[in-house]
């Protein structure tokens, strides 16, 4: 196993094609009950140098027979045929994010019960056709492993009678003082939009660590460009990933 340095962190956000219904476990006989992943951004960031190290951003195609519910084209203003154009073999998204994965000590997500479980399902969906590593490092059920998760929901949320889930929006207003619609925009609800919100978040409540704005909006766009850029030939490999490294924000 190659060397991890600790302060290396991996935060990522899916979008899916429907939720996850309530009370609903993930095991091989619920797994058809869980939605597809159509859209994984995540970032290898340094919090010792304060620098993106890769990312990722990529929407996956779909399935044959599976649909976007209309609350999820709602919510996340991806439709099948923006899919057809955009979207990525499962996969090839799956290998990069593990090789991301490898390389930190910690994930954070801001739900991470739903976002690592449709990750899970999806790897269980491909059981057999991943490289083990893949299967290994997303599936992360082994502790020897040494990673942390992170979940900026329920690390944020003071327990009580009375108290309610934040969401991603509700935390960055409180964190921030401002609504999170002065920095994404209409992007809300896109996987990469919703990564950048939840790393500013993650250093300012853990480190008190502050992404100025013009590094916020520089990462942003390098979400934009990192879009399909590490994926244009098929991924077969456990080499360590190349795309957008050592990105200096």
């Amino acid at each position: 196993m190659q060397q991890r340095e600790m302060t290396k962190i991996v935060v990522f956000d899916t979008e899916t094609t429907d939720l996850v219904p309530k009370k609903t476990a993930l095991n091989w006989e619920t797994l058809g009950r869980f939605p597809h992943i159509v859209q994984l951004s995540a970032l290898l960031y340094d919090t010792e140098t304060r620098k993106v190290e890769s990312m990722l951003n990529e929407y996956v195609e779909l399935p044959p027979g599976v649909v976007m519910a209309e609350g999820a084209k709602k919510a996340n203003h991806i439709t099948e045929e923006m899919l057809a154009e955009k979207g990525r073999p499962l996969r090839d998204v799956l290998v990069k994010f593990a090789e991301m994965v490898m390389e930190c000590r910690v994930i954070v997500a801001h739900n991470m019960a739903f976002d690592h479980g449709v990750v899970q399902a999806e790897v269980m969906r491909l059981w057999g056709s991943l490289p083990a590593f893949v299967c290994k490092w997303l599936m992360l059920e082994d502790p020897a492993l040494g990673i942390t998760k992170i979940c900026t929901m329920v690390g944020n949320t003071p327990k009580g009678r009375g108290f309610k889930w934040p969401r991603l929006v509700n935390l960055y207003m409180s964190t921030f003082g401002y609504n999170a619609d002065r920095d994404v925009h209409k992007d809300l609800h896109n996987s990469a939009a919703d990564t950048a919100l939840c790393v500013r978040i993650y250093l300012k409540t853990k480190f008190n660590q502050e992404i100025r704005d013009a590094e916020f909006f520089r990462m942003l766009e390098k979400f934009k460009e990192t879009e399909g850029a590490g994926l244009r030939v098929g991924v077969a490999s456990r080499t360590r990933s190349q795309t957008m490294k050592n990105i200096v924000i």
